[in-house]
């Protein structure tokens, strides 16, 4: 027999071999396999979805806190706030404007999208005016809502500006705090 015909074929008999006893599988096999599957389970750290993740993190905060007040806990007041935050992050159209003094954003949405505007703008308006050197108000309107930051310096209205809408939403109080509270049901805000 050649080398290359022997070689081939001890190949093919160790592929028949393991074949053989991929198809029964010894108890040995299923017991690693299963412990193998329990710690992927174990440091898995990412439950899939944003939301969700905020949600299981805030349960896992109040079942593990011995003084949590379950009479008073609303974990349905933070889906819809995160509900909001989806809504206004995916779907608000945002116009903006400079004058002189201030950066104007105009946002605007229809149906579930203007209701979480009107609802997070004007609080988050009111937090901004509380934690940053800007001058900042909003009122809704019968599509959405108008923020104005007014700032005298050119340097601070650049940086509104680089901000933009969406990071200045971002600004103003610690969000995980923010959606502890309201998983609470402690008055914090939309």
């Amino acid at each position: 027999m050649k080398p290359t015909v022997t070689v081939v074929a001890a190949m093919a008999c160790a592929l028949a071999a393991h074949v053989a006893t991929a198809e029964e599988p010894s108890s040995a096999h299923v017991g690693h396999h299963a412990m193998m599957m329990k710690q992927a389970a174990d440091g898995a750290t990412e439950p899939g979805q944003g939301a969700f993740a905020a949600i299981a993190e805030a349960v896992r905060i109040l079942q593990a806190d011995p003084d949590t007040d379950w009479s008073r806990v609303s974990i349905d007041r933070l889906r819809e706030h995160l509900v909001d935050m989806d809504e206004v992050t995916l779907h608000a159209g945002v116009a903006t404007e400079e004058t002189d003094d201030r950066v104007v954003f105009r946002i605007t949405g229809a149906g579930r999208t203007r209701q979480a505007i009107q609802s997070m703008v004007p609080t988050h308006a009111a937090v901004l005016a509380e934690n940053t050197p800007w001058k900042v108000t909003a009122e809704r309107t019968e599509d959405g809502a108008v923020m104005t930051v007014r700032s005298e310096d050119a340097g601070e209205r650049q940086r509104i500006r680089a901000l933009g809408f969406f990071g200045m939403m971002t600004l103003g109080h610690s969000h995980p705090l923010h959606h502890m509270m309201m998983a609470r049901g402690m008055r914090h805000g939309s």
